[in-house]
């Protein structure tokens, strides 16, 4: 079941990044746009390897993405230095960022990637420990970057930077300093003794899929809120005495993968037999539906039962005429269909016959043969009903990859 699955959120964790493959170009895409990725402090793993000795600094890295993209820029922030072994330590990316470019699988689920430092003229990455100083300038293909998609799910991605041929300036060489002299200067290496750990967050209302497969409704993201949409009449509940059709819309609250989904209905605009208009009022009432088995590609069979609290029912009331829906189970048949298209909605048909009822009042005029139980009422709809969904405003967890 591919649903449309939108996400208003104050923060949403993305702890799987996917680098991927299409066709030509590898990328990194995630189910959720736009994200902001970040890898965390990384906590003095990562280094950056000089003539005079290495610069160590708690590091973590931030990069906005708003599409799949084999070029992502990445901002740098560092915290926490040391230099060379001894010394305390500053470093200041100003406003330069890396420009990482994605390139091709190393091995299984690893990609090799290039990278760029660019900065504003005038600006660098800016390395100040006690008397020494060196800026470290724009330049171009620095290699390599190694991103490998994580295992679970969701997975992290892991990035292991291993750059070499690093062009840096000392521009101080004071007392103590370890630099040989200042000036230009070349070789230094950036690498880490073990992977950074990227991340993601989304801020905004973005698309995720909703998925049905395996007789099991899931989703990217819990907690989510899944919604038809109000069907604009196109849904139909036949009765002896004619059909009533109303404007509809259900809901579902998921809080994990299940074969079993609670739906809340609710109905406006009623017309009632061709001629009247009425009000269908669902109460606390829920149809309860139990996934089945894929019977075409993509399309599954579900039964349904009615919940209702004890006293309670979907009543009917039209003029002079009133009818209870009361409780009962194994309804049948409503077919899900997976839609097409990235993120997809899902489709929702529902072809359900024998539903008992029973008329409470038949008044003047009423069409209806009476008051009394009766069965064999239908729910049909004339056209599929559209699924999309909602992820409440919490820390949740889905996917980002390359490959």
């Amino acid at each position: 079941m591919n649903v449309k699955v939108i996400l208003p959120v104050a923060l949403v964790a993305l702890s799987s990044l996917l680098w991927s493959t299409p066709a030509a170009a590898t990328e990194l895409t995630t189910v959720a746009y736009p994200a902001t990725a970040t890898s965390g402090a990384s906590a003095g793993i990562e280094t950056f390897n000089t003539e005079a000795g290495s610069v160590k600094c708690d590091t973590s890295y931030t990069a906005e993405l708003t599409e799949g993209s084999s070029t992502v820029a990445v901002s740098p922030s560092f915290s926490n230095c040391s230099a060379f072994g001894f010394l305390s330590a500053t470093v200041d990316p100003e406003e330069c960022e890396y420009v990482l470019h994605a390139g091709e699988e190393v091995e299984t689920g690893k990609y090799a990637a290039t990278a760029d430092l660019v900065c504003p003229e005038g600006q660098a990455v800016r390395i100040t420990a006690a008397s020494c100083e060196a800026d470290v300038e724009a330049q171009e293909g620095l290699s390599t970057v190694y991103v490998t998609n994580g295992e679970g799910s969701p997975a992290a991605l892991e990035v292991e930077p291993e750059i070499a041929e690093i062009n840096y300036v000392v521009t101080k060489d004071g007392l103590f300093c370890p630099f040989s002299g200042t000036g230009e200067k070349e070789g230094a290496e950036l690498s880490s003794s073990e992977p950074l750990t990227a991340t993601a967050e989304v801020e905004e209302t973005v698309q995720v899929d909703l998925d049905v497969e395996a007789g099991e409704l899931t989703t990217v993201a819990y907690p989510a809120t899944a919604t038809s949409g109000a069907s604009a009449g196109i849904e139909t509940f036949n009765t002896e005495a004619g059909s009533v059709k109303c404007d509809t819309s259900y809901t579902a609250e998921l809080t994990e993968g299940s074969s079993t989904v609670a739906v809340s209905p609710s109905f406006s605009n009623c017309s009632a037999f061709g001629f009247l208009s009425a009000t269908v009022d669902p109460e606390e009432c829920e149809y309860v539906l139990h996934a089945g088995e894929e019977v075409e590609t993509g399309k599954y069979a579900a039964t349904a039962d009615l919940v209702c609290p004890e006293g309670q029912a979907v009543r009917i009331t039209a003029a002079t005429c009133a009818a209870d829906v009361e409780a009962q189970e194994g309804l049948s048949t409503v077919y899900v269909t997976n839609g097409e298209g990235s993120p997809a909605a899902l489709e929702v048909q529902p072809e359900v016959g024998g539903i008992e009822y029973t008329v409470t009042k038949d008044g003047f005029l009423c069409p209806f043969s009476g008051t009394g139980e009766k069965e064999g009422a239908e729910l049909t709809s004339s056209e599929p009903l559209t699924a999309t969904a909602e992820v409440s405003e919490e820390t949740l967890q889905v996917g980002l990859d390359v490959g």
